[in-house]
């Protein structure tokens, strides 16, 4: 296990240079939640950075190589629901254009027995970290 910033990594989270379909290769880790992983990619032929969302959740999925199933056959139906919501959600969020305070959503797809959603990569502070710079201060959020 190796740590990312405040974020614990295991080895299914080791997936950088791997390659995704429409020319894009993990660079990064970005972050881990219990539902996903967030990877900084470049699409090879435009030399431009995305963020891309693995549906990957901790509790009931594993990764063998880059495919990613199941647990165990009791967990077979959450993953596959999970999976079909995570695409319905993507689905929604893709139609969304430049809404102020919703990330710009590029794409979605099924690969390697899971799902992805590839997004505009931003950059800037963790929420966590501006909300413990306005309770220090004792700040009220404007935002």
């Amino acid at each position: 296990m190796h740590t990312k910033g405040s974020i614990k990594c295991n080895t299914q989270c080791k997936y950088t240079g791997k390659y995704l379909p429409l020319q894009r290769e993990i660079e990064s880790v970005l972050g881990v939640g219990g539902f996903g992983i967030v990877y900084q990619a470049r699409h090879t032929h435009l030399d431009s950075l995305v963020a891309i969302k693995e549906f990957m959740p901790q509790h009931c999925a594993t990764r063998d190589g880059q495919t990613v199933y199941p647990l165990s056959q009791s967990d077979e139906l959450e993953f596959e629901t999970g999976i079909q919501k995570f695409l319905d959600e993507a689905k929604q969020l893709v139609q969304f254009d430049d809404h102020p305070n919703i990330i710009r959503c590029k794409d979605f797809f099924k690969y390697n027995g899971t799902a992805y959603l590839v997004m505009n990569l931003e950059r800037g502070k963790e929420l966590a970290q501006i909300l413990k710079a306005h309770t220090a201060q004792e700040c009220p959020l404007t935002e």
